[in-house]
């Protein structure tokens, strides 16, 4: 027997799960779910690839994680969603009938449901959980579908990471709303750090430990320019996306290997995944990241995917044991490097004109300069549209205290200046007994001391989208101020606000509703 077929006809074999049987007799069971669409199976089918492949290689990544231990959900918004490897689904899940082999037993929710909405890692029943949007799915049935699976492999870490790893080390978010992100610098050593590890990981199998230090050199220049605060967020990006970025690079490895080492497997064989051959997803797609322009914050994110993925790699190539402390210590990836390939305090600047000579620094500082003057300028303008929109301005002025920044999409921020940013994609507020709540509204805030601290926020809506009830009474756009003591509440199309205390004022134009909220 082949020897990949005898391999996966054992990992089926083994049992999935045992059921004690009740002598209590049970309740009527539920109405059957809808048996799954041609292309429901499809997405089955690629999580089903995604789990033989685990059983093969995880270990050989990462010891001791595997997709097989990790609840995962692939869903389609608004419609269903499938969760696999969940020891004890939620009710509102239902078990499919029929056999699943490569995935054990497939629970359903049929409808929309807020709580699957992006790829990213959830808290469902109490354990984080893997989910995955239909989107990244091949669509073709022949086709294997890389792309996909290494999806998987990425969000099934970040639960991992969030049962495993230390608490807090990747959350950067707040950081990242008052990055120095036009700072020239910084973003011109941050384009220098990238090249030399495209050097280091694209060409050298065994890193020249010169490179390597040379990197250090720039890493502790950017600490210099930006302060240890702001760099803990590269940091902190490079550990909670770098490292499961790192494991889908490792996952194209693995792949190929499994495949190199299973010849002559026809392509009618249900395990014959064909991963040699897939066009969709190269090991060389994830090097080129690190030539991408790094020329403002918008950028701080995405790069660190890519360097926090490159250290991962050096520190394989360099044989050390770094994982353990990568997930549950202090430590980032920059400074385990720095342990493996120690970098002398009287050798620093050597290595810094070294690698600025190298790779042209002052040329590439003059690119940033000009770009970060465009950027200023696109910023500006991009403030000056969005006052300039059709419909109701909304002007609120929250209560002087602490706001609580509840809910907020690093993702879809743009910076205006120092004291202004746009939340493009979601955004919600508490304060006190009071909360204000946009999705997919753009809403201009004002910032105070810190990203916590937004004393005031703006958005648009159509008049005929918008209604107003104080103390419990509609309330009509008639020019005025009206004060209200116990109740105000605001909504329109992905908007709302409910306050108890404060003052109204509509314009004479009836254009403006200026909101001033009390405690």
């Amino acid at each position: 027997m082949n020897r990949f077929l005898l391999f996966v006809f054992l990992v089926l074999a083994l049992p999935i799960g045992i059921s004690a049987v009740d002598p209590v007799p049970a309740p009527a069971p539920p109405a059957p779910a809808p048996a799954p669409t041609a292309g429901d199976r499809l997405v089955l089918n690629r999580l089903g690839e995604a789990l033989v492949l685990s059983r093969a290689t995880a270990g050989k990544i990462w010891p001791g994680w595997g997709l097989e231990k990790t609840p995962v959900i692939v869903y389609e918004a608004g419609r269903v969603a499938y969760l696999v490897n969940h020891p004890a689904p939620p009710p509102d899940f239902i078990r499919l009938e029929g056999k699943y082999p490569l995935l054990g037993a497939v629970y359903a929710r049929f409808g929309r449901d807020p709580r699957f909405s992006a790829n990213t890692s959830i808290d469902l029943g109490g354990i984080p959980t893997a989910c995955i949007g239909y989107s990244t799915a091949a669509t073709e049935i022949e086709t294997p579908s890389l792309r996909f699976i290494a999806l998987v492999y990425h969000e099934a870490f970040h639960a991992y990471q969030s049962k495993a790893g230390k608490a807090g080390k990747g959350a950067v978010e707040a950081t990242l709303m008052r990055y120095p992100d036009l700072n020239a610098e910084n973003l011109a050593l941050a384009q220098l750090e990238q090249m030399a590890l495209f050097q280091l990981i694209r060409f050298e199998e065994a890193p020249d430990p010169e490179r390597v230090r040379g990197f250090l050199a720039v890493r502790q220049a950017r600490l210099k320019a930006i302060g240890p605060e702001f760099l803990r967020a590269d940091r902190g990006i490079e550990y909670q996306e770098g490292i499961p970025t790192y494991l889908e690079v490792r996952l194209l490895d693995e792949a190929r290997k499994a495949a190199a080492s299973t010849p002559g497997l026809g392509s009618a064989d249900p395990y014959a995944l064909g991963f040699s051959v897939g066009p969709d997803l190269r090991t060389g797609d994830y090097f080129l990241r690190l030539l991408r322009f790094s020329s403002d914050a918008s950028t701080t994110r995405n790069r660190c995917y890519a360097t926090g993925m490159a250290q991962a790699l050096i520190l394989d190539r360099l044989a050390v044991d770094w994982k353990g402390a990568a997930l549950t210590s202090d430590k980032y990836l920059d400074e385990i490097l720095a342990e493996a390939v120690p970098l002398p305090a009287g050798a620093a600047a050597t290595s810094l004109e070294a690698v600025k000579k190298e790779y042209r620094y002052d040329e590439i500082l003059r690119l940033v300069q000009e770009r970060l003057g465009r950027l200023s300028q696109e910023r500006k303008a991009a403030a000056e549209s969005f006052l300039r929109q059709p419909g109701i301005q909304i002007v609120l002025r929250f209560p002087d205290g602490p706001v609580e920044l509840r809910t907020f999409d690093p993702m879809n921020i743009q910076p205006v200046d120092r004291s202004r940013a746009i939340h493009r994609r979601m955004l919600r507020l508490s304060f006190g007994e009071s909360f204000f709540s946009a999705s997919d509204t753009p809403v201009l805030v004002d910032l105070g001391e810190g990203p916590f601290d937004i004393p005031g926020a703006t958005f648009f809506t159509p008049k005929e989208d918008l209604q107003i009830e104080v103390d419990f009474t509609p309330f009509a756009l008639a020019p005025g101020t009206r004060e209200f003591r116990s109740s105000l509440k605001l909504s329109s199309e992905g908007v709302s606000l409910q306050a108890v205390a404060g003052v109204v004022s509509i314009s004479a134009d009836g254009t403006r509703v200026d909101i001033t909220l009390k405690r």
